[in-house]
């Protein structure tokens, strides 16, 4: 069934969140108020552009309900750029990154990409490119889990990554994110150009927000 939507006005487009510690010293997320920058209007215009093109489109499967509860059930595929964003900050570092795997801090028994120890290096190496305030600090789980501490860890990564060593804690993982972004959104533009909709598995706008 064709459920017809409305745009969204240009205060609901653009969000900015800052972040402060709440009970148990857990990082609760709340909204400030969005500054004028020089790319405000570009970004409100492609905004308004990219949501124009979803809402004249309508997605469906043609598939039974059986199918449906299928597809429903099970985890989907995604095709994706193992640490992207740490291949940008080498780009920016004027380096480029040689190896397979950038979550590979080479512990022992490592096990690949199926390591139970790599989704929180995952989680906790882009937590420490963007600590710009040093607060990051592993859990005592995850300590237990990597069998080191937070330092242990960032000296291991500066090791392994020593090319994008002085980016961690800095506002270049901020300038990579935005980069990030900013290539999602030129491929989404350029596709709506072509008469196409590219959906992404998770988007995100760098600058405000």
């Amino acid at each position: 069934m064709w459920a017809e939507q409305a745009l969204k006005d240009d205060d609901q487009l653009l969000i900015m969140r800052d972040v402060k510690l709440g009970k148990n010293n857990k990082k609760v997320k709340y909204s400030v108020p969005v500054p004028d920058y020089p790319l405000k209007e570009l970004h409100l215009s492609n905004l308004r552009k990219i949501n124009k093109a979803l809402l004249s489109h309508c997605f469906t499967l043609a598939v039974s309900d059986d199918d449906l509860l299928k597809v429903n059930t099970k985890k989907p595929d995604e095709v994706d750029f193992s640490g992207f964003g740490i291949r940008i900050l080498y780009s920016m570092a004027g380096a480029k990154y040689e190896g397979k795997d950038p979550y590979d801090l080479k512990l022992k028994a490592w096990k690949g990409k199926g390591d139970p120890r790599r989704k929180k290096i995952k989680k906790a190496f882009n937590a420490l490119i963007n600590d710009i305030d040093g607060t990051f600090k592993l859990s005592p789980k995850q300590i237990t889990l990597l069998g080191m501490n937070t330092k242990a860890l960032e000296e291991r990564i500066k090791v392994i990554h020593k090319p994008i060593a002085d980016l961690l804690r800095t506002r270049d993982g901020l300038r990579a994110t935005y980069i990030d972004s900013t290539i999602a959104e030129h491929i989404m533009l350029t596709m709506i150009n072509d008469d196409a909709i590219t959906l992404t598995w998770s988007t995100y706008f760098g600058q405000p927000s």
